[in-house]
């Protein structure tokens, strides 16, 4: 059966479908204090209700979730890049509710995104999904998000051989995750506007042969999600949300490097981009995050 709490973004035949998808629920975009009339202004390409493309090949799949008492919808402009370029992505919102009413992840928060990323990588291989979607290449799953939902990524990838690719948008690296290098091809986009790259990533990073860290220039934590680009949108200075100085580069730098990453590793003859092609005409974008770290 379809997977509970998610929404799946798909390469969808142009004739069908049902109008644009709302960016943000009106339920969701109340519980932040945001006005989804404001919101519903940006313009998305997926489709409510669309068939799937016809192919005769399986297409590889994004698992995708947010950060720690985040919404799914700040990777809209990700989740359709992918779509549009021949992924499968399962965009799943997190329990939101609960996660704001804590400071700081605790283990039951922890237990709560282990369990629901195991329910969809457990659901993949349903035929109602398929159907829904397309054909799925279950051999080519990556999986990965925003800040804390990168290093449940990582964490994941240890133990379950069904993830072929993991990446982290900004997040620090808890658990064994922290120490132990991954086995699958792994993205770190890590920003560059702050106090410096995150101690723990700039340690293991040289030490793992399977993962490729690159850096945004003058971005802060939230420049690798849409906030980037539609802080205009919300009536509030980039700095009043904790956005650095890239501007919208941040969004678009963001889907480009992941999506260069992901045709690399889920590829049919998958290997681990350099930073160099992940960067590759991207101003903003540098191949070495740590070369002033001290």
């Amino acid at each position: 059966m379809p997977l509970a709490n998610t929404v799946a973004y798909f390469p969808a035949r142009p004739d069908s479908g049902v109008g644009h998808r709302p960016y943000i629920d009106a339920v969701t975009a109340a519980g932040f204090g945001l006005s989804p009339e404001v919101l519903n202004q940006i313009e998305t390409t997926a489709l409510v209700g669309a068939a799937p493309a016809s192919s005769t090949e399986r297409r590889p799949v994004v698992v995708l979730t947010p950060g720690f008492r985040s919404v799914i919808a700040l990777s809209t402009s990700l989740a359709e890049q992918l779509a549009s370029h021949g992924f499968v992505v399962i965009a799943a919102q997190t329990d939101v509710v609960t996660e704001t009413s804590h400071q700081r992840a605790t283990d039951d928060d922890r237990s709560k995104r282990f369990a629901q990323l195991a329910d969809i990588l457990d659901g993949l291989d349903d035929p109602v999904l398929a159907a829904l979607v397309g054909p799925l290449d279950l051999a080519s799953v990556a999986v990965g998000g925003h800040s804390w939902a990168g290093s449940i990524a990582f964490n994941t990838s240890l133990n379950d051989t069904r993830i072929a690719a993991v990446f982290d948008l900004d997040g620090s690296l808890f658990g064994a995750a922290g120490t132990t290098p991954p086995e699958v091809p792994a993205l770190l986009l890590v920003t560059l506007g702050g106090p410096g790259p995150d101690a723990v990533l700039r340690a293991l990073t040289p030490r793992s042969p399977r993962m490729v860290a690159v850096g945004l220039v003058g971005a802060l934590h939230f420049d690798v999600t849409d906030a980037a680009s539609i802080a205009p949108l919300l009536g509030a200075s980039p700095a009043s949300i904790g956005l650095g100085s890239i501007g919208p580069e941040g969004t678009t730098d963001t889907s480009t490097i992941v999506l260069r990453f992901l045709e690399a590793a889920l590829s049919s003859s998958p290997r681990l981009a350099t930073g160099a092609e992940l960067v590759a005409g991207l101003p903003a974008a540098t191949a070495d995050p740590f070369a002033n770290a001290t």
